[in-house]
C-alpha cells in the first residue's frame, strides 16, 4: 500500500492499438475529470519533441492515468495540438468511451419488444462493434437494469450512445458507465453507495461553491415524438405558488405513445425538482481519507452567512488537478439529494 503520508504518485502511459505500453516520463497541467453522466476527460500537456510524443495516434492511442498505482483512467485521445515557439509543448485531450459511442450511427433499423434494458443498451454496444473497425473492447461487467422492460424502435442514423442516454433518463431508467477496463456498468434506478463519510467546510473542505438551479425549475412539460406514429404528451405538476414554467423537448426517432409518455414524465421529474449543485474542494492532505467514488452519498456540512445546509449529497463529479511536482486538487461536484435543498 502507497504511504499515504507522501504526496500521491500520478502516472500516465499511453496504449496502442497492438497492446503496446509507453511510459510518458514528462508531462504537465495533468486534469482528470470523472463525470456519473456526460463525459469523462483527461487532459495533459507534454513535451511535443520526444520521441513519447511520436508514439501519439489521434483517434488510436489510447492515454492510462493511475494514482498510487490505483488506474483512475483509460481515456481515448481524441485531439493532440502541437504549439510551438521557443520550446514545443503538445496539449492532448482524451475522452472516455462511451463518448465514443455518441459518434456511432446505426447502420439499419433495429427493434426491441419487452426487452429489458440493460440487454436493449447490451445489443446495441455489441451491435456498433460488429461492423467493420468497430470493435471497441467493451464487454458487459454488470447488468443491474432492474429487469424493466422497454418496446424502442431505432432507425438506421442513430447514434448509439445518444439513445443510450435517452433511455436512461426516462421513469425508472439507469445509470450507465464503461471502467477503465472497458467493463460496462448499469444501475437501476442509479448509481449511488451510501456513506457515512462527512464533508464538512473549513474541516476537510477548504473551498465550497453552490450553484442555484432555480433557473433550470420547470412544471409542465410537453414531449413530441414521430408526428406519424405519436401524438404530444403534456404533464404538469401544478398547481404551484411559483407558477407556470413550461418545457418542450421532442426526438422524432420516438415511434411508440409508450415511449413519449415515458419521456415525457422523466423530464418532470428532473425539471420539476431542481437540485442544489455544490463543488466542494478537498482541503490538502485530506482526499486520502475520503478516497470516494461516483455516485457515493455523503453529508454535506456548511453553515455561514445565508448558506446553511446540512443533508446528503451524491457524488456526481470528480475532479483531479495535477501539476508536474504531485501537487493535486481534487473538487468534488455535489448533487443535493431530493428535500435536502
Amino acid at each position: 500500500m502507497a504511504d499515504q503520508t507522501l504526496p500521491p504518485h500520478w502516472v500516465l502511459r499511453i496504449l496502442g492499438t497492438s497492446g503496446e505500453v509507453t511510459p510518458l516520463p514528462q508531462w504537465s497541467n495533468l486534469i482528470v475529470t470523472e463525470n456519473i453522466t456526460g463525459t469523462s476527460k483527461v487532459t495533459f500537456s507534454m513535451p511535443g519533441d520526444s520521441i513519447e510524443a511520436t508514439k501519439i495516434v489521434e483517434l488510436q492511442t489510447d492515454v492510462v492515468a493511475y494514482r498510487n498505482r490505483v488506474r483512475k483512467a483509460r481515456r481515448r485521445i481524441v485531439t493532440a495540438d502541437d504549439d510551438l515557439d521557443d520550446t514545443y509543448k503538445l496539449a492532448v485531450t482524451a475522452v472516455d468511451y462511451r463518448q465514443l459511442l455518441r459518434s456511432r450511427q446505426l447502420h439499419n433499423n433495429i427493434t426491441f419488444t419487452g426487452m429489458s434494458q440493460g440487454v436493449i443498451v447490451s445489443t446495441l454496444i455489441a451491435w456498433t462493434q460488429s461492423y467493420d473497425s468497430g470493435d471497441l473492447g467493451i464487454l458487459m461487467a454488470s447488468n443491474g437494469d432492474g429487469g424493466i422492460t422497454r418496446d424502442r424502435t431505432y432507425e438506421t442514423g442513430d447514434l448509439i450512445g445518444e439513445r443510450i442516454d435517452q433511455l436512461s433518463e426516462v421513469i425508472n431508467g439507469f445509470d450507465w458507465h464503461i471502467d477503465n477496463n472497458l467493463g460496462l456498468w448499469i444501475w437501476n434506478p442509479r448509481r449511488e453507495q451510501l456513506t457515512t463519510k462527512v464533508l464538512a467546510y473549513r474541516a476537510n473542505v477548504a473551498r465550497l461553491r453552490r450553484r442555484s438551479t432555480a433557473s433550470e425549475f420547470r412544471n409542465v412539460v410537453t414531449f413530441y415524438g414521430d408526428p406519424d406514429h405519436t401524438v404530444p404528451v403534456t404533464v404538469d405538476a401544478l398547481p404551484d405558488p411559483r407558477g407556470r414554467w413550461e418545457w418542450e423537448g421532442s426526438s422524432n426517432s420516438v415511434k411508440l405513445q409508450e415511449t413519449v409518455q415515458e419521456h415525457a414524465e422523466g423530464e418532470l421529474e428532473r425539471r420539476s425538482n431542481p437540485r442544489s449543485w455544490f463543488e466542494a474542494t478537498i482541503a490538502p492532505g485530506k482526499w486520502d481519507e475520503l478516497l470516494l467514488e461516483l455516485g457515493d452519498i455523503v453529508t454535506l456540512q456548511v453553515m455561514r452567512g445565508r448558506l446553511n445546509f446540512g443533508g446528503p449529497c451524491r457524488v456526481e463529479q470528480i475532479q483531479y488537478k495535477v501539476d508536474v511536482d504531485g501537487g493535486e486538487v481534487v473538487t468534488l461536484g455535489l448533487r443535493a439529494e431530493p428535500g435536502a435543498g
